[in-house]
């Protein structure tokens, strides 16, 4: 019949869904609930409140897309769907570790090398290079002379300290980590000579290479 009213009995729920972006987490997933995703779904009789939604595939979700499908059923049982492109992304740098450790009341006896790590919350390479070094003397407090003997040779990752690096200097080095997704970051790194000269026994919390 032309013109009939929707009835209640027959007539089911109208589902709507909008696409949606995520930012992953420390593991590199994201949550999403079925709210999220649903746009003014509607029912003729029942009131938006009291539509249940649910989606076919659970939480959390991995990175990239993910195509999902909204059900919207009302109060008499009658169900619709739709479906939602449900995109999850990295956007989280990586943490950098000097492994260094940052003072160090002697000194080396031989040239010492440190080198930086990265972790990041989602699987995949992180590159680690060391961008930069300064090797300089502190008188009172104030930043001096560069320091004349001691000195300091960059490879990727590593910086490695000559034997002649005493107290006062000290010796600073700039981190960059790159993760998959191309989120950077940086970090100074920094090792302080302080007391006297004898030899170091057992280096903490660094790689020693020896040069026989």
């Amino acid at each position: 019949v032309w013109g009939r009213a929707p009835s209640p009995a027959t007539d089911g729920p109208t589902a709507r869904c909008r696409d949606i972006t995520r930012n992953a987490l420390d593991d590199c997933k994201a949550p999403v609930r079925a709210v999220d995703v649903n746009d003014g779904s509607s029912d003729h009789t029942d009131l938006a409140s009291d539509l249940t939604l649910a989606l076919n595939d659970t939480s959390p979700f991995s990175l990239g897309d993910t195509t999902v499908k909204l059900f919207v059923t009302n109060k008499a049982g009658r169900q619709a769907s739709c479906n939602a492109r449900i995109r999850v992304v990295d956007i989280t740098a990586p943490v950098i570790n000097c492994n260094s450790p940052g003072s160090s009341a002697v000194s080396f006896a031989t040239e010492t090398t440190f080198r930086a790590t990265a972790s990041d919350n989602c699987p995949g390479s992180v590159s680690v290079n060391v961008v930069g070094e300064n090797c300089f003397r502190v008188v009172g407090s104030t930043r001096a002379y560069k320091s004349p003997k001691c000195t300091v040779t960059l490879s990727g990752p590593s910086i490695t300290v000559s034997p002649e690096c005493k107290a006062p200097d000290h010796v600073e080095w700039e981190v960059e980590a790159k993760d998959a997704a191309g989120n950077v970051q940086t970090k100074t790194c920094a090792l302080v000579f302080e007391g006297s000269r004898r030899k170091l026994e057992s280096p903490p919390i660094h790689h020693l290479r020896r040069d026989f």
